[in-house]
């Protein structure tokens, strides 16, 4: 099974770009990423650099441990997830980056950013060359820095902050991964492996992963379920440490 870091981009005190009704870039990154995270994980094997808002380290320091990441778990591809922001408010679209000079590299934005464009119908930015940290040499396995939209445009920051459209870039991404690996998704990834059906008022909810539900709570617009059984439905084993209180997810 292929091995994929993924990286939501910025967190902690470094906000990212900051759009004109206050989205954070770092919390609209998060949440993609998980999506993305959960629509490959019945195809690939996923680590990311973070899990909640949080830095990883002070500075310049942060991008270094990123790619340090990826290299320990032995990623086969690393995909920084962003979102773009300019001076003027009127920039917007799509536009996917890889380092100058990595064919790897370029395969794989070009292979996510053909599958935002169809999706999206947003104005296509092209795939383009950049120097960034987390893309370049320190950074083992081919590579690519998505931006998603502009959070400085209000009219995309709008969108950016729409469950459903948030819904219709991870997967998008996640098939563009997907197509780079060469492997199949679950046909029912289709709809989407992230979406969930509220069954009643009472805040139950059904949380569907390939031929398995799982029942759930929704509060405070948050999903609720059973670790065990949800790592689980993915593939994955748990383990749990009385001692410390931690659950382990294999």
């Amino acid at each position: 099974m292929y091995k994929l870091t993924i990286d939501p981009g910025h967190g902690g005190e470094d906000s990212g770009a900051v759009g004109p009704r206050g989205t954070h870039e770092s919390d609209i990154s998060l949440s993609i990423s998980k999506q993305v995270a959960v629509i490959l994980s019945p195809a690939v094997k996923i680590t990311m650099t973070r899990t909640e808002d949080i830095s990883l380290a002070p500075g310049n320091e942060d991008l270094y441990r990123r790619c340090e990441i990826s290299n320990e778990f032995g990623s086969d591809a690393f995909v920084s997830i962003h979102e773009n922001s300019a001076t003027d408010q009127r920039a917007h679209g799509v536009e996917v980056y890889c380092y100058p000079g990595s064919s790897e590299g370029r395969r794989l934005a070009q292979c996510i950013h053909d599958r935002l464009i169809a999706a999206t119908s947003l104005t296509d930015r092209g795939v383009k060359e950049a120097k960034f940290a987390v893309i370049g040499p320190r950074t083992d396995a081919p590579a690519a820095l998505v931006e998603t939209a502009f959070i400085s445009n209000p009219t995309e920051e709008e969108l950016l902050c729409e469950k459903k459209f948030q819904t219709k870039v991870s997967k998008a991404i996640a098939d563009g991964i997907a197509d780079f690996f060469g492997v199949n998704l679950p046909s029912y990834q289709q709809v989407s492996a992230a979406e969930t059906a509220h069954s009643n008022a009472s805040g139950i909810i059904k949380i569907k992963i390939a031929d398995k539900i799982i029942e759930g709570k929704d509060i405070e617009d948050r999903t609720w379920a059973p670790v065990r059984l949800l790592a689980e439905a993915m593939g994955h084993k748990v383990e749990w440490d009385d001692i410390s209180k931690t659950v382990t997810i294999i």
